[in-house]
């Protein structure tokens, strides 16, 4: 007389469980990876974001500036040939405020702590020492470049 196995073993079911605990846990890892890289991603995409803002509206204001003024290395003043003026401060908690003659102010908190303002006659350049290695941008004045170049 052979037996029928009609059912699984205590052992199989044991195993099978402990198989699924396994999958359930690396599947929980994965997923926790994925929403912090998703996150990460987010926050460094904004920061971009703000940083390039930054750097287009400094660009525009110097180009169309009549004069550049440094006072420190976190203030930077722009006169226009209209004699309006456009104030530039990077406060040391890292936010970046322009504030133009009329008194109206555009905020981006947070950009970098690291960021100084330099200016030669034509050029407003601004250097961020948050690396090991200095990075500058140069932003050139029009104005100031073709009043250089006349005789």
């Amino acid at each position: 007389m052979t037996t029928r196995r009609r059912a699984f073993t205590l052992t199989e079911i044991l195993m099978t469980l402990s198989l699924l605990v396994v999958v359930g846990l690396v599947l929980d890892q994965v997923f926790h990876a994925t929403v912090t890289a998703w996150t990460d991603t987010d926050q460094t995409t904004r920061q971009y974001a703000s940083v390039d803002s930054v750097i287009s509206a400094l660009r525009t204001d110097t180009w169309h500036a009549s004069q550049i003024t440094v006072s420190d290395s976190k203030h930077a003043s722009l006169s226009l040939p209209d004699n309006s003026k456009i104030t530039w401060i990077f406060s040391p908690d890292g936010d970046a405020t322009r504030t133009d003659s009329s008194g109206h102010r555009t905020h981006w908190p947070s950009i970098t702590s690291a960021w100084n303002f330099s200016a030669d006659p034509a050029t407003l350049t601004v250097t961020s020492n948050a690396s090991s290695e200095k990075q500058q941008i140069r932003l050139i004045s029009q104005v100031l470049l073709a009043a250089r170049s006349r005789p």
